[in-house]
């Protein structure tokens, strides 16, 4: 059985969903592997000690191996270098009689290369579709769609070079790479538990890399069962959930289904009363008058009774159509709030069976910003289908269009009650909230509102001592300390454009913040980031991080955060979640889900 064709609880399991929502998926699921397998193996050399027979047997079988490993990756990056010359006059011409000058002049050079055959690259890819997008101008087999076709194909060529080129050039700058990850043997011709360590990670990196997404999701996992007090659900939501996920707003990217439900229940409902003769209206009316008659028998309220008896008035007496149906669409709009989520998709899915007249185009949008996309074996799902604008359609668009924009901030709501996987893209401060979200806090939105919310939070822990797990603080860091598990590390810097509302830097109590910048400039926040845990690596101690960029886990020197004067930590301890919440991420992160596919 194929995976499109299995049982589909998140879009990461999807391929299709995968390949354009976690463009970076398998990457930071190795990254995550491989962070942690380096904080073990480092921690248990170090315990052993170079004295360990064991250590010393393996540092002696390494030596030699690393030396092989030198000698051919500076005769597989001479090669290469060579040949390159051959049709590349300008790295020819890149001299300098200082080796290593060479070197730091040929890996810049080749940097730029990278950038310049990426955007080519880009530009090439972009006309062609540009071109494509013309075809679909025309209706099917009109002439005029082969032009644009023949246009778009004159670009293969053009793209396949700059393909190759790129794919040539970054070859060679992963040799540079390579070269500066191996391990060094000192100058007795020794390896020490570092070198050692050092060795064995890359040695893992080559054998990981050879996994498939569901192999590094099992042993992620596996990880996860085999130490549970090292990993917080939050952590274990957010690798599985968010790891290689593309940056972008979540904003629009979701909305809800509950709304659509309802907006459709009015139009089924409006053309189910338009369609009826005189006599299946009056019948209607009057079976409509006997459940109201009903409902006022059995209530002694006297507000409810008048109600009850002018919309009685009006089946009975003024325009029975209109009357009907305001009935039918007040009686079957207050069920759809009583529905689950998991509910409204099936009704959803009902009305798409019920309703075959309704135009395709309509459920493709429908299934972008609901969980029906979860079935989709469309690679392309994502794209407007041009028959979206078709006149004939206009009733069915306007529809979409006022469900899609209501509330483009919406998924925020909707997770913090639910806690459940709705967006597809995100950037540095949402992920954050979500985070947050999790640890059953809910902090400001953007990023203007967090140090407010931190400082607040301060506050009310203000009587509590300095190191109370339960005290809240904002403020400069300045030891390792500071860095607490789920705490926020918010970053600032001077723009000459002056920032949006939830970016810019606002005066704060306590805080000597230089917000209105010589020269015209604008101090905003740039980044926020979610501190998974301080740890010892072979490059020294880092703050590992769940952040954007390529959406995962994040190593960063604490060197370069403690006396930053650009960054700020804030922490709240986490909250208890609802009974309702603690369930819903418990299933979330639950193993029968996650390891579906195995």
């Amino acid at each position: 059985m194929s995976d499109s064709e299995k049982n589909i609880h998140f879009s990461w399991q999807n391929p299709f969903l995968r390949e354009s929502i976690y463009p970076f998926r398998k990457k930071k699921l190795l990254e995550f592997i491989l962070t942690f397998e380096e904080i073990d193996k480092l921690r248990e050399a170090r315990a052993k000690g170079e004295l360990d027979l064991a250590i010393v047997k393996k540092m002696q079988d390494m030596q030699s191996l690393l030396r092989d490993e030198h000698h051919r990756l500076t005769d597989e990056l001479h090669r290469a270098i060579t040949a390159r010359m051959a049709k590349d006059k300008w790295l020819a011409k890149i001299k300098d009689t200082d080796e290593k000058k060479l070197r730091a002049k040929r890996i810049y050079y080749f940097d730029r290369l990278i950038a310049d055959w990426t955007d080519r690259l880009a530009d090439r890819q972009g006309q062609k579709e540009a071109l494509l997008k013309r075809v679909h101008w025309y209706p099917e087999r009109d002439a005029r769609r082969q032009k644009w076709i023949d246009r778009a194909a004159e670009l293969n060529g053009p793209i396949t070079e700059a393909s190759a080129e790129l794919e040539e050039v970054k070859h060679i700058r992963g040799l540079y790479d390579r070269q500066d990850k191996l391990p060094r043997v000192t100058s007795q011709g020794q390896m020490t538990v570092e070198s050692l360590v050092r060795w064995e990670m890359l040695d893992r990196r080559n054998e990981l890399d050879k996994l498939s997404h569901n192999q590094l999701v099992a042993m992620i996992q596996d990880r996860f069962e085999t130490q549970p007090e090292l990993y917080r659900p939050w952590l274990k939501y957010m690798v599985f959930h968010f790891s290689g996920m593309r940056y972008k707003s979540a904003h629009g990217s979701w909305a809800e289904p509950k709304t659509l439900l309802a907006m459709l229940i009015r139009e089924f409902l409006e053309d189910d009363v338009r369609n009826m003769d005189e006599a299946s209206i009056i019948k209607a009316c009057d079976e409509a008058v006997a459940e109201l008659e009903g409902i006022k028998a059995s209530t002694t309220n006297t507000r409810r009774i008048g109600e009850l008896n002018r919309q009685i008035a009006q089946l009975k007496f003024f325009n029975r159509p209109k009357a009907l149906l305001g009935y039918l669409t007040d009686r079957e709009v207050s069920k759809v709030d009583t529905y689950t989520d998991q509910e409204v998709i099936q009704k959803l899915e009902e009305a798409r069976l019920n309703h075959p007249d309704l135009p395709p185009w309509m459920w493709q949008e429908i299934e972008k910003f609901t969980p029906l996309k979860l079935k989709t074996q469309d690679k392309e799902w994502e794209k407007i289908n041009p028959e979206r604008w078709d006149f004939e359609d206009r009733r069915w668009r306007e529809i979409l269009d006022i469900w899609q924009r209501q509330d483009v901030t919406g998924w925020r709501a909707k997770h913090r009650n639910s806690l459940d996987l709705i967006v597809t893209r995100a950037v540095c401060n949402e992920i954050a909230e979500h985070i947050q979200h999790l640890r059953g806090v809910v902090p400001g939105a953007g990023l203007t509102a967090k140090p407010r919310f931190y400082l607040r939070m301060a506050q009310k822990t203000k009587h509590l001592p300095d190191g109370d797990p339960n005290k809240a603080y904002f403020k400069y860091p300045k030891k390792a300390e500071d860095f607490r598990t789920g705490a926020s590390i918010l970053w600032m810097g001077i723009v000459t454009k002056e920032p949006n509302p939830w970016q810019i830097v606002e005066s704060l109590p306590g805080f000597d913040f230089a917000t209105d910048q010589a020269g015209g400039g604008f101090l905003r926040w740039t980044h926020e980031a979610t501190v998974v845990g301080v740890e010892d690596l072979l490059d020294g101690k880092f703050v590992l991080t769940f952040e954007t960029g390529e959406i995962g886990l994040i190593r960063r020197s604490l060197s370069t955060l403690v006396n930053n004067p650009n960054v700020l930590v804030g922490y709240v301890p986490e909250n208890l979640l609802s009974e309702e919440n603690a369930m819903q991420l418990a299933e979330m992160i639950k193993c029968e889900k996650i390891l579906q596919f195995e």
